[in-house]
């Protein structure tokens, strides 16, 4: 199959200025945070399988602001994990509105001493709550917690959603709270052209030409550029910034015309978040696993069913005949309507012949169906709706790793993989995917008629392992026979070597203590301020447990 690709590299400076207005009259919103709302991350953005459901509100590298309440409501769920959003707050107003407060660094007094009771009460320190209006209700401007850094942060901010309360779909605050400035367009790094063979955008080249233009201008023309007769689609590496930020943020939307007729665009406005995966359809997958940069496709995957696009013609395929010219024009857009633009003069020639032969001995994965395939060593169960489109589906076994199909090829569903294995340690036994450094990550798996089983939602190399070692303990501002007087917290790293950390139980003189777990960290913290400790010596014990069952004991004595 002939493929294609033209790049074209635009340099756009792109400076956004973003503050908070009055929110429409019919709902009254305040402000999450009094200190001035400094994005670091927009609505839409894309990012690792996901779209981002909010905006991120820098809080100057620090942490601890008051996080205010958007309006009257009442608290209709809390989470604490050590990962995703940590410790967070769902607020449901009588707008049909619910916002969310996410990174928390800890909850207001009320809500601090409720949860930890809840915690106590299940000893566990994640915890899913949902709660009913009575339960704890708060009005507009009530402080609910303090900004922080939890879960899988990356820094102090505050994640900062609003949702639809009936669909739980996120809605683009900029809709709701804010007034934008912005006198600047955003960024374009560069433009593609594919080439195919039909519709369904089967197996996408990476073969490229780069075209250089004028930085200063706003608008681009390119040269005349030849394609083969056949079916074309379209890419953009785009992005925006904000006022007083660096952050390359989401572009709002993307519209794409074809002498003159708008053929293909998209907004960011909602999410669905039954559709996050998709975006793994929307971007050149191949591309972003091998260069780390995000594509938007302007183009559907057969199996891409995100509810973003309003305008769709050819699923965005652009035909092209011998001896007719075309004139496209793509246009990038921010939530204020700035736009940068692109002009494109395509000439279609004679479609180029086929010079490989088929290979028959191929074996197709149909994204329409349920695809199996079986060696003597393994067994692997791809389903229905897994794939985006269809691709050839190889396998190798090599130096005591499986080699399976492609690991550029995105899965929206997991598939089942059966690995043939001996019955030594089968408790201790686990699959383990190998990365391009030569690490190893771990998805677990159970031993059953001979076979090593587990799911994943990735392709590449894989190989059998054992974890016969326990969690690794470390004090960290605790050891045996310390005074402890002057600490607030007790602290404690954990950490595992391959399977990963399935439980951790702290104990003070036999009394389960709550602790609470920075995953990013590897640190347990424990607040003193629990319980009341006497001044005298006691015992402090922990034990923790990896996903095989290994099992680590860590205790000293300190006096308090």
């Amino acid at each position: 199959m002939t493929m294609k690709r033209v790049i074209i590299t635009l340099l756009i400076l792109a400076v956004n200025n973003v503050s908070w207005a009055q929110a429409p009259k019919k709902y009254d919103l305040v402000p999450p945070l009094d200190i001035p709302l400094i994005l670091s991350g927009t609505f839409g953005e894309l990012r690792s399988n996901h779209f981002h459901s909010g905006i991120d509100i820098k809080t100057k590298g620090i942490i601890g602001f008051p996080v205010k309440s958007i309006s009257d409501g009442y608290i209709s769920r809390i989470s604490v994990s050590p990962w995703g959003y940590g410790k967070a707050i769902y607020v449901t107003h009588p707008n049909g509105l619910t916002s969310v407060y996410a990174h928390l660094q800890k909850f207001s007094p009320e809500i601090e001493k409720f949860v930890k009771n809840k915690q106590y009460d299940k000893k566990s320190y994640a915890i899913n709550l949902f709660l009913k209006k009575g339960d704890l209700d708060v009005k507009k401007n009530d402080t609910i917690g303090k900004s922080g850094n939890s879960g899988s942060s990356g820094g102090p901010h505050l994640h900062f959603e609003i949702r639809d309360s009936k669909t739980q779909m996120p809605q683009n605050p900029f809709n709701y709270d804010y007034n934008i400035k912005d006198t600047r367009p955003p960024k374009i790094n560069n433009v593609f052209i594919y080439d195919f063979d039909n519709m369904e955008g089967y197996d996408e080249s990476l073969n490229k030409v780069n075209l250089s233009f004028d930085a200063n201008k706003k608008e681009f023309f390119s040269n005349e550029i030849t394609v083969s007769a056949g079916w074309v689609g379209l890419g953009v590496d785009s992005y925006d910034r904000l006022n007083y930020a660096n952050n390359k943020n989401g572009v709002y939307g993307v519209k794409l015309f074809v002498d003159d007729e708008l053929y293909f665009d998209y907004t960011m406005n909602s999410l669905v978040f039954s559709e996050q995966r998709y975006i793994n359809s929307m971007i050149d997958y191949k591309y972003y696993s091998e260069n780390r940069r995000r594509i938007q496709k302007l183009f559907l995957l057969p199996g891409n069913k995100l509810s973003i696009y309003s305008n769709n013609i050819n699923n965005g395929f652009i035909k092209i005949e011998e001896g007719k010219k075309y004139s496209l024009k793509l246009m990038v857009e921010d939530y204020h309507g700035n736009k940068s633009v692109v002009n494109l003069k395509l000439n279609g020639t004679k479609a180029k012949v086929k010079t490989e032969k088929p290979n028959v001995n191929k074996l197709v994965f149909d994204y329409t169906k349920n695809n199996i395939f079986e060696s003597d060593s393994i067994r692997v169960n791809v389903p229905k709706g897994a794939l985006y489109n269809n691709f050839n589906f190889d396998y190798n076994y090599k130096n005591g790793s499986h080699y399976i199909g492609r690991e550029d090829i995105p899965l929206h569903k997991s598939y089942s993989l059966e690995i043939k294995a001996n019955d030594s340690l089968t408790e201790k036994m686990l699959i383990a995917k190998v990365t391009k450094r030569g690490g190893t990550i771990s998805l677990g798996g159970k031993f059953k008629d001979g076979y090593i089983k587990t799911k994943t939602r990735s392709f590449g190399k894989f190989t059998i392992t054992y974890d016969t070692k326990a969690p690794e303990i470390k004090g960290v501002n605790i050891y045996d026979g310390k005074w402890m007087s002057k600490d607030n917290f007790l602290k404690v790293k954990i950490k595992d070597n391959l399977s990963g950390i399935k439980s951790f139980n702290g104990f003070i003189d036999g009394e389960w203590i709550l602790m609470e777990y920075d995953g990013k960290k590897n640190l347990l913290k424990y607040d003193f301020s629990d319980i009341d400790l006497n001044g005298k010596k006691h015992t402090f014990t922990l034990e923790v447990t990896d996903n095989v069952g290994n099992l680590n004991k860590y205790e000293v004595s300190f006096y308090r």
